[in-house]
């Protein structure tokens, strides 16, 4: 029988909030923080039809913190890799690009990379 504690325990999971977020320094060289989008979060957007993209920086700018109708404008004006920078940054704080998820949570806990 495995020795259940080296494993999380249901508390381990459900209490803490592994949400991670990081200051990033857009295309022209404007600096934000932003966040990963919680499972739940991306489920809703995904399933809803809404701007998915201008939903997503309105749950994701933490500072500065944006409307969905801000995030639109902000698409409006910026050139389109400044934002594709940003969301992709989200997708790599949400574990959702292919190598993100495990040195997101590496850094939450503080571990190294090796």
């Amino acid at each position: 029988m495995a020795d259940e504690s080296a494993y999380a325990s249901v508390t381990d999971l459900t209490d803490k909030d592994a949400i991670v977020s990081e200051d990033f320094e857009t295309i022209t060289g404007r600096k934000i923080r932003v966040r990963g989008l919680s499972r739940t979060e991306h489920l809703k957007l995904r399933t809803q039809e809404v701007d998915f993209e201008a939903h997503t920086l309105s749950a994701c700018l933490v500072i500065p913190a944006m409307t969905v109708k801000q995030a639109k404008a902000w698409m409006d004006k910026a050139p389109a890799g400044e934002i594709t920078g940003v969301t992709s940054k989200i997708s790599e704080l949400s574990a959702l690009d292919e190598n993100a998820g495990k040195a997101a949570y590496k850094s939450i806990r503080g571990e190294s990379g090796a």
